[in-house]
């Protein structure tokens, strides 16, 4: 029985700092781990509680139990440090820079400050002022941690890790992260030892559990604030992203276009060059007929009233008459007038080379389609392929820069996959 009541504290200091740990993992689990991680972990885990136990003799033992104010301010010092340690313990594990480090450790402190606030509230319902100060040491305190943590953790786990496991965590470089971790100390640490503070001096029950709601309510709030902040920059990094990319497709529409005006202009001489030839009785007419299939390949091409769309499909053509795909289309390109060259060009560009990289997955039936046409004062683009069933064809990066284009015109993007064919649907405003 003295053996149990002498490992109880141990265990309630193991629990919290399983609470700490697990509480930050819950948001470091997409980050890669640094080399050496088997020794890594270990050390770091022990280094966390050494620390902490460290700190909880420097701050609050020594006889400041019996001085309110010190005891406190013990806490609050101590969990600020302890707080610090954990960010250089992520970098230290994790292949991340501070301020990733920072975000992560801030929310994952607020998680677990959730989680005690929960297991203090229950404590505070449950058990009498002189039963609490045994209580913290007993089993069914740990159990009443335990179960605090889990719920918690849970929760986050399934609204939170799980979404950016599947999405990753981009490296965090935005200094207001330190805001994040400041509204952290004060906020949640500050809040908490006060609401702890004013138990202690019978603080009545109602007001207690309304300030435990409210101090939930800043846990949430802080780390709501953190995720729409990460949720902000991930969504302007990919928008600088997605406009690097299409103005990096306008200068190649101007390069495009130059060089289809020199190939159509060359074609254009080397046909009257084989009319005069084909005026000499010497020539062989099979040669001669062969060498117009040839240049017909590059002359040949579609003309929608649209310089940018004739661009593409010239481009595209060759491609397609290169892969074996029949290429077809039937578009106005006058109804594209809204669209500034170098935007048409990106975007039809980027469907048709979607297009064909699908429609590459057959071996033998390849083709593409392009329609663009007024429906319901709009102008439809439609562009469709067939491709193999079951094709493992992503078309999520190739084309995500297009969101960026169609927000600009307020269009609409959807893709429909059919198993052996594939649709993109454009909706496009008319002009006036």
């Amino acid at each position: 029985m003295e053996s149990s009541s002498a490992l109880s504290p141990l265990v309630t200091i193991l629990l919290t700092v399983a609470r700490f740990v697990v509480g930050v993992w819950l948001f470091t689990a997409p980050l890669p781990l640094r080399d050496g991680v088997r020794r890594r972990v270990p050390l770091t885990l022990f280094g966390i509680t050494a620390l902490y136990l460290g700190l909880l003799m420097l701050f609050i033992a020594g006889g400041s139990w019996l001085d309110p104010v010190r005891y406190a301010l013990g806490e609050f010092f101590a969990f600020t440090i302890l707080l610090v340690g954990l960010v250089f313990a992520t970098t230290y594990v994790y292949d991340t820079n501070i301020l990733t480090a920072v975000f992560c450790c801030s929310s994952g402190y607020a998680v677990q400050n959730l989680a005690s606030g929960v297991t203090e509230l229950v404590l505070d319902l449950t058990l009498t002022d002189a039963e609490k100060m045994s209580a913290y040491t007993s089993a069914g305190h740990h159990i009443v941690m335990l179960a605090s943590a889990c719920a918690v953790f849970t929760v986050t786990y399934l609204l939170v890790t799980n979404p950016l496991l599947r999405r990753g965590l981009r490296q965090v470089d935005d200094p207001w992260m330190l805001a994040m971790m400041v509204a952290v100390i004060a906020v949640i640490i500050g809040f908490d030892l006060l609401i702890k503070g004013l138990v202690a001096d019978g603080l009545d029950v109602r007001a207690m559990v309304l300030l435990r709601i409210f101090h939930g309510i800043a846990c949430v709030f802080t780390l709501g604030a953190g995720l729409q902040l990460l949720v902000v920059r991930r969504i302007e990094a990919e928008r600088d992203a997605a406009w690097q990319v299409l103005a990096e497709r306008e200068r190649q529409f101007e390069a495009s276009r130059e060089n289809v005006e020199a190939i159509n202009a060359r074609v254009h001489d080397i046909r009257h060059s084989i009319g005069r030839l084909a005026n000499d009785a010497q020539v062989d007419r099979d040669v001669l007929a062969s060498i117009v299939r040839e240049v017909d390949v590059y002359g040949t091409s579609l003309r929608t009233g649209n310089a940018a769309v004739d661009t593409v499909l010239a481009e595209k053509g060759l491609v397609c008459n290169r892969e074996g795909i029949a290429l077809s289309c039937v578009a106005d390109g006058s109804l594209l007038a809204t669209l500034a060259p170098g935007d048409a060009y990106a975007l039809f560009s980027t469907l048709l080379d979607e297009a064909v990289a699908r429609t590459l997955t057959r071996s033998a039936g390849r083709s593409v389609s392009l329609a663009v046409k007024e429906a319901l004062g709009n102008v439809a683009v439609h562009v469709e392929c067939t491709q193999a069933e079951g094709a493992a064809v992503a078309d999520g990066a190739r084309l995500a820069p297009l969101q960026a284009l169609c927000d600009r015109y307020g269009a609409t993007l959807a893709t429909m996959d059919e198993g052996g064919a594939w649709h993109a649907n454009v909706l496009l405003p008319l002009e006036g």
